[in-house]
């Protein structure tokens, strides 16, 4: 299953900071470009601000048929060590960066149940149709798991409580304007 999001109308996103700080960086605390209120904010600027931003850019190159809002959520905080920076690294087949966006999902549904989950699913198919989540590790390894990307997970959920399919991850060290996630979007749109 490999589900393409929507390109026009109303569109929602979801991003997730995800934090490895603490026993999950193992051996690479070095490389962690810790959160706070600054990138968060900007965050939240470089996806959904009125300048610059991916939201932005999308309304102007499709001419205002494309209208990005959606919600940073709060900071997920990986504690599982089997999901440590390691061992995802380690992982040639990408199952344990699958289970980690999985668990930040859950994680963000049982926290945030005031939201409406079904709107992150407009073509009702059970997938989430625009996430991205980023991580407060500093990947320096092209093509790695976690080096910016856009790949697919195969998960489906329900209308309800959509699961995360096609998927954009990226770290802190690339938000500094809207280029990266731009660019990973463009993969997740359908024509």
């Amino acid at each position: 299953l490999y589900s393409i999001a929507p390109s026009k109308g109303n569109i929602k996103m979801l991003v997730i900071p995800i934090s490895f700080a603490g026993s999950t960086a193992s051996g690479h605390e070095d490389e962690i470009v810790p959160w706070n209120d600054t990138r968060i904010s900007n965050l939240n600027s470089y996806y959904f601000g009125s300048q610059n931003s991916l939201a932005k850019y999308y309304d102007n190159a499709s001419f205002g048929v494309a209208k990005v809002t959606g919600m940073v959520s709060p900071i997920y905080e990986n504690t599982n060590t089997s999901l440590s920076i390691t061992n995802i690294m380690n992982d040639g087949y990408y199952s344990k960066l699958f289970s980690l966006i999985r668990n930040a999902v859950e994680w963000l549904y049982d926290t945030r149940t005031d939201v409406d989950w079904s709107e992150y699913d407009l073509n009702d198919n059970g997938c989430i149709d625009n996430i991205h989540l980023i991580t407060d590790y500093h990947c320096t390894e092209w093509g790695a798991p976690l080096w910016p990307h856009m790949f697919s997970t195969g998960m489906k959920g329900t209308t309800d409580r959509p699961l995360p399919n096609v998927y954009s991850i990226s770290g802190t060290y690339f938000v500094n304007d809207a280029i990266t996630a731009i660019h990973e979007q463009g993969h997740i749109f359908d024509s």
